[in-house]
Order: structure tokens, then C-alpha cells, then sequence
């Protein structure tokens, strides 16, 4: 594309010089053909880039199913609202995971006071945290850090901690 543009860039310049014998129709002709080359450049790269983004995302979304939390550990640390996440994480697919995106949930169920009703749970915390990981097509690798949720209350009941993968960088 960028060739193209070049060469379409070239040719208008030696119309312009063709055409015009005056020096400055050549000057103003020359400006106006690399503003036109320059806004078609940004805008292919534009264009590229969301290709790219798009092509990612359907990846991500192919892959994560293929993508193995295993022996996963989510435990409160000494500092308030912090949390230590551990896992392995086995890449089943045909790429190479560079970054993992979690999302961590943490739900504070009351007890009802009737048997026959279930315990009311209210989500308390949610964050999401980016794992930056080499874990090459077929293999497992460790993961582990620490989580903290800004501004959650006091779990006041039984906490219950939801987390998932919900983005896979690959290259």
C-alpha cells in the first residue's frame, strides 16, 4: 500500500511539473501531494491496526476455552483487600500466549434467616489484572500475583471468589 501511494505520489509530481512551468505550481502542487501521501498513510496504518486488534480479539475468544486454570489458589493476604492468586496455566492451544487477562469476583453471601431461601449474594469486588506470561503452544506454565480491590466493604457473611481468563494475547 505504502508503494503504491509512492508511486501514485510520483506520477502526480511529474504532472505537476508537466503542466506547470511556474515554480510556485510546482511548490504548492508538491505540499498539497504529501499532505494527500501522509493522511493515506495514517489512514492505512489505521486501518491495519484495527485489522490486527479485530484479528486478536477472534483469537482470544477461539482460545480461551483451550486455556487451563489448574491447581488455582486465591488467599487473603496480611494488607487490607489484597489477595495472592496462584495457578498453572496449560496453554492446550496452537499459539503462543504471551499476556493473560483475569477477571477476579468477590461475592459476600448472607445467610437467610429461612432454611427454604438461599443466601443473598452481592458482589463486593471486581478487578481485572494482566499477566504478562510466556507459555509456549502445549505447555504449563506458573502464575502468580497479587490482587487488590479498591474501595471493597467488609465481607460480612461467607466470601465466595469467582475468576476467569477473559483475554489471550498470543503473537
Amino acid at each position: 500500500m505504502i508503494w503504491l501511494a509512492a508511486i501514485v505520489f510520483l506520477i502526480a509530481l511529474a504532472w505537476f511539473v508537466v503542466n506547470f512551468e511556474d515554480g510556485c505550481a510546482i511548490v504548492i502542487g508538491t505540499i498539497v501531494l504529501i499532505v494527500v501521501a501522509v493522511v493515506l498513510l495514517f489512514a492505512f496504518l489505521h486501518f491495519d491496526n484495527e485489522h490486527k486488534n479485530e484479528e486478536r480479539r477472534k483469537i482470544s475468544e477461539r482460545i480461551i476455552p483451550e486455556i487451563l486454570l489448574i491447581d488455582s489458589n486465591f488467599q487473603p493476604t496480611d494488607r487490607h483487600n489484597s489477595y495472592y492468586f496462584t495457578s498453572k496455566v496449560k496453554n492446550n492451544s496452537k499459539y503462543n500466549v504471551t499476556r493473560l487477562k483475569f477477571r477476579f469476583i468477590i461475592k459476600d453471601c448472607i445467610p437467610s434467616n429461612d432454611s427454604n431461601e438461599q443466601a443473598v449474594c452481592n458482589v463486593i469486588g471486581d478487578h481485572e489484572l494482566n499477566e504478562y506470561i510466556n507459555i509456549p503452544a502445549g505447555q504449563v506454565r506458573s502464575v502468580g500475583d497479587h490482587v487488590e480491590f479498591i474501595d471493597m466493604p467488609p465481607i460480612e457473611g461467607d466470601w465466595i471468589v469467582e475468576y476467569s481468563v477473559k483475554f489471550v494475547y498470543v503473537e
